[in-house]
């Protein structure tokens, strides 16, 4: 078993953070507006070096969105002197038809036609997205859906060569075992086009932006990637000779969580290993601080109705970062705890008791369900206990806190957990953790339902057990 000193954990929050531990808004996700006309809900797992997790959860509002399909038959093409409305209204759905053959040719191995809609002159976007083609193809990519957001915007027009920017979102699913039935998870992606007398095509794609849970690893990054029954693991080629021993870690991992797959069974586990750099780029995290080891993000789509809903959630583990197979595993196996019991969750106004809800159960599926006395944090919880005037709250981590109490706070969450499976049982807890955790209502009337006494009595056990076993 791992012994844990107590750790250090992500430091103070920035701005506008939480004094109470959720939400907190991430550094680099600003709540700020996109041409999208949506914003992307977003909470990350973030897991410490040899310590579990910090859940930080930042809710970035939602509004609809028109995301418009392929349209057949496309529109004659205008004439050049025609206006721009008329030039829009022609190259969406000529841009969209192009696409649509584009993503035939990426689910079924054609290299050619994936490149077919770039600017063949450019070589430097070619081998960008011939890059991009091979990372897909690796991630077992089975879904890839465009859709526009809005109406392209016409640039310029200069001598016959008409511009836009067309601002696309791809739905995308990899290992999908049945892709009719996967729900794809939204990738927001602003490129360039030209239409010429030769038709349509793409002259730049962008990156996502940091307030669309972007950029994804895909559109920066080279991948190659193992896969297990259950998992699928990419890297960066530099840690190639690592995918096999994570792909052994991982399919353990994803065995032991299934095993708590109350909702919905988890039909791939997706992991991205990182190096330094990665770690700081993928996703738009920015730095979220140099003990910080891993993390699980939940992704989404919009629905034609302006309805957001959570589509999957990615993990990512810091390569570098993590000493041993032990603390690899812990990890893996406390991560996965969190997809296989967010997946599919609601969005919803974060309760107090998220934090514990969620780094409790998390712990406590890498855990399992043994004796208290052996817990690895259990020695951090006592000396906490010894050293504060614990008031039996469960509230998430403070920028304030140190280490210790981080750590403890962690520790006691388990605790809590472990507490109310023993005491109610499995059944009657994520029926709990379905109603606060995944749906936010308040914990007192549903504690009241499920546990047949206030949440404040409860808490008050919960307290008499945590001081009793440490």
């Amino acid at each position: 078993m791992m012994t844990l000193s107590y750790p250090p954990y992500p430091g103070a929050p920035a701005a506008g953070m939480s004094a109470t531990g959720l939400p907190y808004w991430l550094p680099g996700v600003p709540p700020k507006r996109s041409k999208w006309g949506r914003r992307v809900g977003l909470m990350l797992m973030v897991v410490v070096l040899a310590a579990g997790s910090l859940l930080v959860g930042a809710i970035i509002g939602r509004t609809p969105v028109q995301l418009n399909e392929a349209l057949d038959p496309v529109p004659p093409r205008p004439s050049d002197s025609a206006s721009d409305r008329e030039w829009e209204n022609y190259v969406g759905p000529a841009a969209l038809a192009l696409l649509k053959r584009q993503s035939e040719a990426l689910l079924k191995g054609d290299e050619k036609g994936w490149l077919a809609p770039y600017d063949a002159d450019d070589k430097d976007l070619i081998k960008e997205q011939r890059d991009r083609y091979a990372s897909l193809r690796n991630l077992q990519v089975t879904n890839w859906q465009y859709r526009i957001d809005g109406t392209p915007d016409a640039r310029s027009k200069t001598g016959g060569v008409h511009k836009f920017d067309i601002d696309l979102v791809v739905g995308y699913c990899f290992g999908a075992s049945d892709p009719k039935a996967c729900l794809p998870t939204d990738v927001y992606l602003p490129t360039k086009w030209e239409v010429g007398a030769d038709g349509p095509h793409i002259t730049g794609v962008d990156e996502s932006p940091a307030n669309q849970a972007g950029p994804r690893p895909f559109e920066v990054s080279d991948l190659v990637a193992e896969s297990g029954d259950r998992v699928i693991v990419a890297a960066p080629p530099q840690y190639k000779n690592r995918l096999s021993q994570a792909v052994d870690v991982a399919e353990k991992a994803a065995e032991n969580a299934d095993k708590y797959a109350r909702w919905q069974k988890v039909d791939r586990y997706v992991v991205f290993l990182a190096g330094e750099k990665e770690f700081s780029q993928w996703y738009g995290t920015g730095d979220i601080g140099q003990n910080v080891v891993g993390f699980a993000l939940p992704l989404g789509s919009m629905s034609e109705k302006g309805v957001w809903q959570q589509t999957g959630i990615e993990v990512v583990m810091h390569v570098e970062r993590l000493g041993n197979r032990e603390e690899f595993t812990s990890t893996m196996r406390h991560e996965f705890g969190h997809v296989v019991t967010l997946l599919g969750s609601a969005d919803v106004q974060p309760q107090p008791e998220d934090f514990f809800l969620n780094e409790g159960i998390a712990e406590y599926i890498d855990y399992g369900d043994g004796p208290v006395s052996r817990y690895p944090r259990l020695s951090n919880v006592t000396d906490y206990l010894s050293r504060s005037s614990w008031n039996g709250s469960l509230e998430g981590v403070k920028k304030t806190d140190d280490g210790l109490t981080g750590s403890a706070k962690y520790g006691i969450a388990f605790m809590a957990v472990k507490y109310l499976i023993d005491t109610y049982g499995q059944d009657k807890f994520f029926e709990f953790y379905q109603k606060v955790g995944r749906e936010g209502e308040a914990a007192d009337g549903v504690s009241s339902a499920t546990f047949g006494e206030s949440w404040t009595n409860v808490q008050k056990k919960i307290e008499d057990y945590v001081r009793s076993s440490a």
